[in-house]
């Protein structure tokens, strides 16, 4: 076996997922019910019928979309800290995280934690290894909420609201398209605004997000011994 398949592993299981075969079987009965009942009080009852199918059906779309969420959120190894996302995943070395947090703002005199795990990188480039057009484009919209907010507080410009399509320019020169490009651009802004580069939200986390940082704290630090372990092992 490599070295890779017997590093030790911490699984955190997707919250996400949590009651989806309930969703599904209830939604079933439900509709099932309404289906029986339809035969014989549908003249009297129609109304209810109708509202209590759809309400039924929708249930039963929840437990679907529950489903097909990933089971585990998050893969925790010595190498690398990785997020599981139903649209792909980002794999970070613990080598290139800095900072791991809560983000904060600040609302006139009061101080708001918003509802993220904030990882400030020490290379963001880097990401690109991993992350695919289609967790992109999901990410954009699934964090509109962090863009809508900095907008609010007027922390970005007229002009950077719109989402930028010109093509994002790396480091070393080359020149990234599409969703994937977009996401850069969207990461440059909310890292000026927040401080952190990737944004991780609490729902994906199995536990409250301080407990959860201070685990993710602690696979780091761990991360640092390990690999001085395995320096020792192969001398």
């Amino acid at each position: 076996m490599t070295e890779q398949q017997t590093q030790p592993s911490i699984y955190v299981k997707a919250v996400a997922r949590q009651n989806a075969m309930s969703l599904m079987i209830g939604g079933v009965v439900g509709m099932s019910a309404c289906a029986l009942a339809a035969g014989f009080l549908w003249q009297d009852h129609r109304l209810n019928i109708i509202f209590l199918f759809l309400a039924s059906f929708v249930t039963l779309l929840m437990g679907l979309f529950k489903h097909f969420e990933p089971i585990n959120s998050f893969e925790l190894t010595p190498e690398c800290l990785t997020y599981c996302h139903r649209y792909g995943e980002l794999k970070i070395p613990w080598g290139n995280i800095m900072i791991i947090d809560q983000p904060r703002v600040t609302e006139g005199v009061e101080s708001k934690e918003l509802a993220y795990i904030g990882l400030k990188l020490k290379d963001v480039e880097t990401l690109r290894e991993t992350l695919s057009r289609r967790l992109a484009n999901n990410l954009l919209q699934e964090q509109r909420d962090l863009y809508f907010l900095a907008c609010q507080l007027e922390n970005i410009g007229l002009f950077e609201r719109q989402i930028n399509d010109t093509p994002f320019k790396m480091s070393n020169g080359d020149k990234v398209i599409g969703p994937i490009g977009a996401w850069f651009y969207r990461m440059e802004m909310t890292r000026r605004v927040y401080g952190y580069d990737l944004f991780i939200p609490t729902n994906a986390c199995d536990r409250e997000p301080q407990a959860f940082i201070a685990l993710l704290k602690e696979c780091k630090s761990a991360s640092n011994d390990y690999r001085n372990e395995q320096v020792i092992q192969q001398a």
